[in-house]
């Protein structure tokens, strides 16, 4: 079974950042996995492949992608 400081590994979450030009970028900080991808079809794919390579297929569990994105609201003072 895969283990991480002695406890099973049931989730697996992958942060998305925003690349620009480049696409997508997903990390999974406690293990170091990077992903990448143009859009978010193609970054879960990579995502999947990632996940496979490294457990070498005997993962069994949850992969969690999360992407953020920010909203600005401008709000100016009324004017007197």
């Amino acid at each position: 079974m895969n283990s991480i400081w002695g406890k099973p590994i049931k989730e697996l979450i992958f942060i998305v950042l925003d690349g620009c030009k480049s696409g997508y970028i997903a990390i999974e900080g406690n293990l170091n996995l990077t992903a990448r991808g143009k859009d978010e079809h193609s970054l879960c794919e990579a995502i999947k492949e990632v996940v496979n390579t490294h457990f070498e297929g005997s993962f069994e569990g949850i992969v969690r992608v999360r992407m953020f994105r920010d909203t600005i609201i401008t709000i100016n003072s009324p004017s007197e």
